[in-house]
């Protein structure tokens, strides 16, 4: 699946840009990706070789503004999003990963 990353994530409203911890940095999905590939969980770090697909991937993130990415880097992105991030950015960041499917509109 094709992921823009240089899109901004928004706050709850869907109008106000998120920015990170209160500075003037705007969150886009480069940087929740990023951050969350780089995070290390004290109680549970991961193996050496984890450690390296996440640092390929961050690679390929940050100097590339769109890629298509396989479906276990896809889960990847989610499941360490989820684990760094608060709820409002996991939100906007899963929906941009993982797109709800739309219902059709009934009569």
């Amino acid at each position: 699946m094709k992921i823009e990353f240089l899109t901004q994530l928004m706050d709850l409203d869907g109008v106000t840009p998120l920015l990170v911890n209160d500075t003037k940095e705007f969150v886009t999905m480069r940087k929740a990706c990023t951050v969350a590939l780089n995070a290390m969980d004290q109680n549970k770090p991961p193996t050496p070789q984890d450690r390296y697909k996440r640092g390929k991937l961050a690679e390929k993130i940050t100097t590339n503004d769109t890629l298509d990415l396989s479906v276990d880097e896809l889960k990847m992105l989610k499941d360490l999003i989820g684990a760094v991030w608060g709820p409002t950015v996991v939100l906007r960041a899963w929906d941009i990963l993982d797109p709800p499917s739309v219902e059709e509109p009934k009569n």
